[in-house]
């Protein structure tokens, strides 16, 4: 009773097991190894072998100094607590000695082949090995179309989250470690085509290779987040060999081990991979650039609307809300609908069907540009007040005192000798935000602006900067007549983008989120304007898709932080 002992596998849950593990079976590995080479006489038979966690696997010219290093493991292993099961263990011959391994390890109850797979990847027969890499294969494309069922009929958010998060790794490792030719993945890559389709709710939908190119590019750039399998295989094989150089040269008996060598074999291959990304990033810079010229020299073509979006997106950092989990309860969540909007703003697709006219003064024909812009039953109001909330959620979160609509000058009716003068509110204030004056107010306004109106500069960051000169001209004076300091906080209605000011309050508000959370600033940052962007996406898609009455509840997002703090993306 003062032992547990585990006849298969090493102990779950302890972080410090792998390394007790690894460290109780190296006198195990040399003495089986010794075993093993006390068969032969010759140097060339001698064994090259090597353990990851309780996989063993070996290699010799010689069936004999197999079978003795075998015998070893078997025997000794025990005592070091590794019980072989013999049933699982496989033999991998080459065509030529397959009968003569069958002979020497049939009878041990080892099962001989001539192909195998190993730790994920496949040793052996080639023609066996393709066979096997085309069943994979299979199964993915399948699984993918699974999904884009999912994403048609029921929730295309958790669809491509569940793609990013947990097929993408799985076929990732598959290209680390398997040599697979491109024309291989093309399966895959239609059917990863076809789920942007389902997500996006165009089934038809008909692109350019420029467009499927921008589409499946990293997040960060502007695109979905998954990368075409066909596209990455060879960089991503080649930053595994690069990688794994200085182990595999260990493992073959050329060098001996160092961990030094072995981390900056692996951060040089890194290093390399992160150079070949950003240059196929150049150049696909370089083909939407020439997407513009008239005499395109590459032949190129992209919908206007999507290319404008494309120079949008570089313009700025885009938020990552396509990658997040959709957890209701961290306002991380969209309804199918709210989704698919935000992808066709995004990528500048046809949106779904919307009504034909607004119910607003008149019945103008309902477009996109007009539901921007129509304030009818408050749905603007509505999208700019959940982003005000949130900001000041948050900044009650760190114990600031937090006022919403303040009066910064109050109305006066006309006399005969003078005009009236309009009462002016601002949308929040906040005291003791700025660092080192704990008195000090600040009054902050806020914008949502449409950088896809035709009236809107295409330059993003000068758009939101004009914006936020407007606020300044409107409300700086009047709060410094009465020592308040203001900021105007101005964001893309497409994704929640934030312009320079906005961004100095948001680093402002990371920082002393950071500091009571005990977290990095960066990843509070990002958080926040994760927050943002599905705050301002909601609004965006209630406009699009409102019914327009005035007697409609316009419910907000609820920002309660009851068991929401301190998780993040």
């Amino acid at each position: 009773g003062t032992h547990i002992l585990s006849c298969e596998g090493t102990t779950q849950g302890d972080p410090l097991a792998m390394f007790l593990y690894g460290m109780a079976t190296l006198p195990l590995l040399s003495l089986s190894r010794n075993a093993g080479n006390s068969a032969s006489h010759n140097p060339s038979e001698h064994l090259r072998d090597g353990a990851f966690a309780d996989d063993w696997n070996g290699s010799s010219p010689s069936c004999d100094t197999l079978l003795a290093w075998i015998d070893a493991v078997c025997k000794k292993g025990p005592d070091f607590g590794v019980n072989v099961n013999i049933q699982k263990t496989n033999c991998i011959a080459s065509p030529e000695r397959f009968e003569e391994a069958t002979r020497a390890f049939g009878d041990k109850g080892i099962s001989v082949s001539k192909g195998s797979v190993v730790l994920g990847g496949w040793i052996g027969d080639p023609t066996a090995g393709a066979a096997w890499r085309k069943q994979k294969i299979d199964a993915w494309v399948k699984r993918v179309g699974d999904l884009a069922a999912v994403a048609r009929d029921w929730d295309p958010q958790g669809a491509l989250y569940i793609t990013s998060r947990a097929l993408v790794s799985e076929w990732e490792y598959f290209l680390k470690v398997n040599e697979v030719p491109p024309d291989e993945l093309h399966a895959l890559d239609d059917a990863l085509r076809n789920l942007f389709r389902a997500l996006s709710g165009h089934p038809n939908l008909m692109l350019s290779d420029l467009e499927w190119d921008f589409i499946f590019s990293p997040e960060r750039d502007g695109g979905i987040g998954l990368l075409l399998p066909s596209k990455v295989a060879s960089s991503l094989f080649q930053r595994s060999l690069d990688g794994s150089s200085h182990l595999r040269a260990s493992l073959n008996g050329e060098v001996e081990f160092n961990g030094v060598s072995h981390r900056a074999a692996k951060r040089s291959a890194a290093s390399d991979f992160q150079h070949r990304a950003s240059l196929i990033q150049e150049s696909l810079d370089q083909r939407i650039a020439s997407a513009l010229v008239a005499d395109n020299p590459t032949g190129d073509t992209m919908r206007l609307q999507t290319l404008r979006n494309a120079q949008r997106l570089r313009q700025v950092t885009p938020p990552r809300w396509l990658s997040v989990s959709p957890i209701p309860r961290r306002g991380f969540r969209l309804s199918a609908q709210s989704f698919r909007d935000a992808l066709a703003g995004r990528f500048g697709l046809e949106l779904l069907p919307l009504r034909e006219k607004c119910t607003c003064a008149g019945a103008p024909p309902f477009t996109r540009a007009h539901a921007m812009s129509c304030n009818k039953a408050g749905y603007l109001t509505a999208r700019h007040n959940e982003v005000r909330n949130l900001i000041g959620a948050l900044a009650k979160e760190v114990t600031l005192e937090v006022a919403n609509d303040p009066v910064i000058r109050n109305g006066v009716a006309a006399t005969e000798d003078r005009p009236a003068i309009p009462e002016l509110k601002a949308d929040l204030l906040i005291q003791g935000f700025w660092e080192n004056d704990s008195e000090k107010v600040v009054c902050i306004d806020f914008c949502v602006h449409d950088t896809d109106a035709a009236s809107s500069s295409r330059e993003v960051r000068s758009a939101l900067s004009r914006k936020e000169a407007g606020k300044r001209l409107k409300y700086f004076l009047e709060c410094s007549k009465r020592g308040i300091s203001f900021s105007p906080f101005a964001l893309a209605a497409a994704e929640g983008s934030p312009g320079p000011a906005a961004m100095i309050i948001l680093n402002r508000l990371s920082k002393l989120l950071a500091a009571k959370w005990n977290r990095k600033v960066a990843s509070i940052r990002s958080w926040i304007q994760t927050r943002i962007a599905f705050a301002v996406m909601r609004g965006t898609s209630l406009c699009l898709r409102g019914s327009r009455q005035s007697w409609r509840k316009l419910g907000l997002y609820d920002y309660g932080w009851e068991g929401v703090r301190g998780q993040f993306l």
